[in-house]
């Protein structure tokens, strides 16, 4: 089957980059809003085109002196209105991203309107896309993402949403790709929930794929029937492959190798609330009292919590019995990326009392911000208080 185009326009003499995004900021708008950035004879302009005359856009001016240019809209993730699955509602301006001449500074700005942004330095390609958000995880964000090459490596920033219910501009992330000197990156998004990335070397081409972001967005609710009368159904598990592929297409007079490498890296979450203790008890240490040693099991308490802490600390803890009385933490042990040993002032007084946990500072999420604070209650047990000996006379005498 051929495909016929409907609209077609020319680009005009001398544009060396040129990118386009759409706007629809509802679903039930049939008409859109082509929205172009384009560098001609070194300089960045503006223009849209309108629903009803898509072959030709106005322009809306000079921006600034520039080598290479992207634009993409922001938006939400809605539920269809008349059929099963999501929609992509953008809001109402996009943003656009440039390489200023001569500095070679990465710059972003919401179209006509707000501050103009520096985001990274020494910088030489663009490619910008907005990637998938998990309806059912909304922190699980890729986000609007700009790619870029600096000094030869390709790397990401992302504006993504955050714990606290707003955007924010993450730090600058390295894209892995076992490639060098690279002077070219495409951005762009599949149909099955990931993010690709086109790296573009002397003498290879690579496309890198992050793993799929899919909770809510690829997965529509599904029941399970069984009746009565069915005497046995079976439940068959779903086998997943990845594939790679290597070739060297002849194009003529040079050999291009296409690497397929499926998938290479994830995108970073920076979300800082999904954070807990999953698992709080109290251990026996061997303590000395009264030159005799016992198992003390007021000393010590190990802590295992739900998200892996990527930092090198060890974190902040502090412990309360339940008449809100301080325990003062001697120490704090890293046992694993999830494990932590506290030892503590003895606590055997607080038999019958239950001992509340809180993290602190100091535990970093994989994107590199701090958790929020969060606690956990436990009771602990076989506590006793030494038993003190009774004094003894040992001998009597008068003088």
């Amino acid at each position: 089957m051929f495909l016929k185009p409907k609209y077609i326009r020319n680009i005009p003499q001398g544009v060396t980059a040129i990118d386009m995004a759409i706007r629809r900021e509802s679903q039930n708008i049939w008409e859109y809003e082509l929205y172009y950035v384009y560098i001609r004879n070194g300089k960045l302009y503006r223009a849209i085109s309108k629903s009803s005359a898509y072959t030709s856009a106005e322009e809306l001016g000079y921006v600034d002196d520039a080598i290479d240019c992207a634009i993409v809209f922001n938006g939400r993730y809605e539920e269809r209105l008349f059929q099963p699955g999501w929609e992509f509602v953008t809001e109402g301006m996009p943003y656009v991203f440039w390489i200023q001449s001569f500095t070679n500074k990465l710059l972003c700005r919401r179209w006509d309107s707000g501050n103009i942004i520096e985001l990274d330095t020494g910088v030489s390609s663009i490619s910008a896309v907005r990637g998938w958000q998990a309806t059912e995880f909304p922190t699980n964000d890729q986000g609007m993402i700009i790619s870029y090459i600096k000094n030869g490596a390709a790397f990401y920033r992302t504006f993504a949403w955050q714990a606290y219910n707003d955007y924010f501009w993450e730090l600058s992330r390295p894209i892995e790709v076992d490639q060098e000197n690279l002077y070219e990156i495409k951005a762009f998004k599949t149909n099955d929930y990931r993010v690709g990335f086109i790296t573009q070397s002397i003498n290879a081409t690579k496309i890198t794929f992050t793993t799929r972001n899919y909770p809510g967005l690829g997965l529509e609710n599904q029941r399970l029937s069984v009746a009565v009368s069915m005497p046995v159904f079976t439940l068959n598990k779903i086998i997943y492959t990845d594939v790679e592929e290597n070739g060297e297409p002849d194009i003529g007079a040079e050999h291009v190798t296409l690497n397929i490498e499926l998938p290479v890296f994830d995108l970073l979450y920076a979300a800082t609330d999904k954070n807990a203790f999953v698992h709080i008890e109290n251990v026996p240490v061997d303590d000395e009292w009264e030159e005799e040693y016992w198992e003390n099991w007021g000393r010590r308490i190990e802590v295992e919590i739900k998200q892996k802490d990527y930092g090198i600390g060890t974190g902040t803890f502090t412990v309360k019995d339940s008449l809100d009385s301080p325990i003062i933490v001697e120490s704090v042990t890293r046992l694993s990326d999830t494990e932590f040993r506290l030892d503590v002032q003895d606590f055997n007084y607080v038999n019958g009392l239950d001992l509340t946990v809180t993290y602190v500072s100091g535990h970093t999420n994989e994107a590199g911000y701090q958790y929020d604070t969060y606690s956990g209650t436990f009771t602990p047990i076989n506590l006793e208080l030494p038993v003190t000996p009774i004094p003894e006379v040992e001998v009597i005498w008068n003088e």
